[in-house]
């Protein structure tokens, strides 16, 4: 009878100790549906960040593809860029809106990027900054608009910020294979 207490003494002791892991590596996944535009708050949790430095985000059922080959990109890239520079209403099977977030589709119809919309004036730069980390690279890429990116192991991450250095949108999106990635690497962070 000693014997079967003490097992189930070190069973729970057991339970105790690997319980905490399982909670912290559930921490690290992140889920988001529906709208994101009116919210601002997900950008700063604890759950948001982690998940966001270890590229496990999933934004209405759609994660970016961790790495992408330049090649895939032949096709869809004349979308994007008239997307990101032109015309945010150009219409495309390379361009998914789901909710008030839009989806960038590679050649290959898988996920390159996810961008979210957040809610205006609630967070600013230094903030943004505070909480993702100090090693960033900054672009003014559209008139009156600031982006602040961070390269992390499964994708980068922007933040979209207006002139006021208010955060109005966050986005994920694929590292790319080969040299392209090396320059576009080279580009922002100067590696």
């Amino acid at each position: 009878m000693k014997h079967f207490k003490l097992i189930v003494l070190a069973l729970l002791i057991m339970i105790t100790v690997i319980q905490p892991t399982q909670v912290n590596a559930a921490g690290y996944y992140y889920k988001w549906k529906g709208h994101s535009g009116n919210s601002y708050q997900y950008v700063t949790t604890k759950a948001f960040v982690n998940a966001v430095k270890k590229g496990r985000v999933t934004v209405n059922g759609r994660t970016v593809e961790k790495k992408i080959k330049a090649e895939s990109l032949n096709k869809s890239a004349e979308v994007i860029l008239t997307y990101a520079f032109e015309n945010k209403k150009v219409k495309s099977k390379y361009i998914k809106r789901q909710y008030d977030t839009v989806i960038f589709l590679n050649d290959k119809y898988k996920t390159y990027t996810i961008e979210m919309p957040v809610k205006k004036g609630k967070i600013s730069k230094k903030q943004f900054i505070k909480t993702y980390g100090k090693h960033y690279s900054e672009i003014q890429e559209v008139e009156n608009e600031t982006s602040i990116y961070y390269k992390f192991q499964n994708h980068y991450f922007e933040g979209i910020f207006n002139k006021k250095n208010q955060l109005i949108g966050v986005s994920f999106s694929s590292h790319i294979a080969g040299q392209v990635g090396k320059d576009v690497d080279e580009f922002l962070f100067g590696e």
